[in-house]
């Protein structure tokens, strides 16, 4: 087995409770799809049936790592859930998260876990290196992702070295946006893998690992490392907020546009929410927290010290949480919008599903459209926490107006009537990442429209972050179609190549020379000749194999089209008066497609551009590529 790999694959049946171990597929496998996103889509468009739903027990539920993952890399740390979408079936589930527990499951012998089946009660899987068994977790069921972490880390006698990942009650009760944690300050949050997760009764996997990654050239490896951190410091001596947790950006984020309030109605709001976080952030206790080999520390572990939530400890990401929590509401407390951002880690859910239909119901309150005998009584007045959160136990025990909020956007906003449909903020009929996503520039929005996995992270755009390797030596402007399409094309293509290698994005966006580096560091660990044109033509198979799921599971060019009105319309006042994507959306779709040479009219990829990647009579359906586990 090359260096970089464990060469195992765990295989856990939930419904009988077998565990086996396999080998990783072959190498000429491996040097297609590398490992992280690549390998996971690849297992799991060669395994499933071609009718086969998200939650079938013979549907696969990946968790995969990379091939830097837990090594020496920066930010090494990343791992990823593939599996099968429950709310936008013409798009794969494919969410990420950090923290320490990927590294982990490399340490203790596995390149990944095959999950399926569903069991009969709670049960969680105890990874201990070469032992491993599924326990009964019924005694957890029911606790909430802080509490269920800590409370398995004691009773397996580790708080220091056992990370692990767990839904909370709104896994359990199969909410939309459900989201798995890890590591008490990360989270897979798309594609409602939470509910996934609940629907087979999994509450979580606790993993303990005490070996190493092996490396093929550990000198040369080392030697490409440390001119990454360089290049990454480099980067940071440019952009400071690159140095700290995200939190301390939001006050700047404030100023540029980039946080939504009010179900994205008020763009004035946050110019004075901005000036007022920054005064009181300045109070409170605020530190950083990495990941395995991190080099940013993004997230914190907040005390915060003013308002009426004072007392109250946040550990998360928290900037985009608190967005779709508390300032889509119109929460102008800070301190009570980074209680809401924990409310919403804590419950394990993802704010940009119940929570942008919860901030739906506010605006028609706040409109007459809807009225008190609507929400049970709450009054739903902007800013009223109290109510929102009440409102988000009434959809997850879908009780009165919360049995319509547990419901798909489209069935919730037909329940709900009165212009409902044209208010409820969405990129294909489903939640999108929060920030004012126009705030950051229009190939931002654009961007979560053309993801291959649904709204979701697959680009990282040069409208915030020069590019340099990528020609893009300045930031682009914002407010300008120009050149967008082409932004898109070629930054997702470099992202889908990082995102197969096991390593965080913010270790990478905007490194100079990171187009050279992360393909000898892959060579320098596995052995597999690598260069960025090998590399490029990677992230370039992984667009194309995702739109031939998408092709054979309904998709048609109509749904790259689909976003609500509001994120099409001209911006009327604020910091980003007058920017709209509507006028510009046609028009970068077509472009997009011709640098993918897609069909203009069918979004199909050309047999030319199928060939091109090496997925010309590629198919999609169940093989023999899992098959073989063996029973240790």
């Amino acid at each position: 087995m090359a260096g970089g790999y464990m060469g195992t694959l765990l295989h856990v049946d939930l419904s009988t409770g077998a565990i086996a171990k396999a080998p990783l597929p072959d190498e000429a496998v491996l040097r297609t799809w590398i490992g992280g996103i690549g390998l996971g889509l690849h297992l799991l468009f060669q395994s499933i049936r071609p009718q086969a739903g998200p939650d079938d027990p013979d549907t696969p539920i990946l968790l995969v790592t990379g091939p830097l993952t837990g090594t020496r890399a920066p930010s090494s740390s990343d791992w990823k859930i593939v599996t099968l979408r429950s709310d936008l079936p013409y798009h794969p589930a494919v969410t990420q998260a950090h923290g320490y527990f990927g590294a982990r499951l490399k340490h203790a012998g596995y390149d990944g876990i095959v999950i399926t089946g569903r069991s009969p009660h709670p049960v969680y899987l105890w990874i201990d290196d070469d032992r491993v068994e599924l326990r009964d977790a019924g005694r957890y069921w029911g606790m909430d992702t802080f509490e269920t972490q800590e409370t398995i880390q004691k009773d397996l006698g580790d708080t220091a070295a056992i990370s692990v990942a767990c839904i909370g009650p709104a896994g359990e009760a199969l909410m939309r946006g459900a989201s798995i944690r890890n590591d008490r300050s990360y989270g897979c949050s798309k594609g409602s893998v939470g509910a996934i997760w609940g629907a087979r009764k999994l509450k979580a996997i606790a993993v303990r690992g005490t070996g190493e990654v092996p490396i093929h050239d550990p000198q040369a490896f080392m030697a490409v490392c440390d001119e990454w951190r360089a290049g990454i410091k480099d980067l940071q001596a440019r952009y400071p907020r690159r140095t700290a947790p995200t939190i301390k950006a939001v006050a700047t984020f404030c100023q540029m546009g980039r946080v939504p309030a009010k179900n994205f109605t008020d763009h004035e709001f946050q110019l004075r929410f901005g000036r007022r976080f920054a005064e009181d952030m300045a109070k409170w206790k605020i530190e950083p927290v990495g990941s395995w080999e991190c080099t940013i520390q993004c997230h914190n572990d907040t005390l915060v010290t003013t308002g009426p939530f004072a007392g109250t400890r946040s550990t998360g990401f928290t900037v985009e949480v608190f967005e779709g929590a508390g300032t889509l509401i119109g929460i102008e407390d800070p301190g009570t919008t980074i209680a809401m951002s924990n409310f919403y880690d804590a419950m394990g859910a993802d704010p940009a599903e119940v929570g942008r239909l919860i901030a739906l119901c506010f605006e028609m309150y706040n409109e007459g459209l809807l009225t008190r005998d609507d929400t049970g009584g709450l009054e739903l007045t902007w800013g009223n926490d109290e109510a929102a959160r009440a409102l988000f136990m009434m959809a997850l025990e879908r009780e009165g107006i919360g049995a319509t909020l547990a419901k798909s956007f489209r069935e919730a906003c037909a329940e709900l009537g009165r212009g409902a449909q044209d208010r409820v903020q969405h990129i294909k009929g489903v939640g999108f990442n929060d920030h004012e996503q126009r705030g950051w520039g229009l190939g931002f929005p654009f961007g979560q429209l053309v993801s291959g996995a649904g709204p979701t992270w697959q680009t990282f755009g040069s409208e915030a972050i020069h590019e340099p390797d990528l020609g893009y030596e300045q930031v682009m402007d914002p407010g300008s179609p120009d050149g967008k399409a082409e932004m898109t094309y070629k930054t997702q293509v470099k992202k889908l190549w990082e995102d197969c290698l096991g390593v965080c994005v913010f270790a990478c966006w905007g490194v100079k020379g990171i187009t050279s580096i992360t393909p000898r560091a892959l060579a320098a660990a596995t052995g597999f000749p690598m260069d960025w044109d090998r590399a490029r033509l990677q992230g370039e198979r992984l667009i194309h194999l995702q739109r031939l799921f998408a092709l054979g599971r309904g998709f048609e060019k109509a749904c790259d089209l689909d976003i609500s009105p509001r994120m099409l319309e001209p911006i009327p006042d604020g910091p980003i008066a007058g920017r709209a994507l509507g006028p510009h959306l046609r028009r970068m779709l077509d472009e997009y497609y011709a640098l993918l040479d897609w069909d203009s009219e069918t979004g199909a990829p050309s047999p030319q551009a199928l060939r091109r990647v090496g997925l010309d009579g590629y198919t999609i359906g169940r093989t023999a590529a899992l098959a073989g586990a063996r029973t240790d």
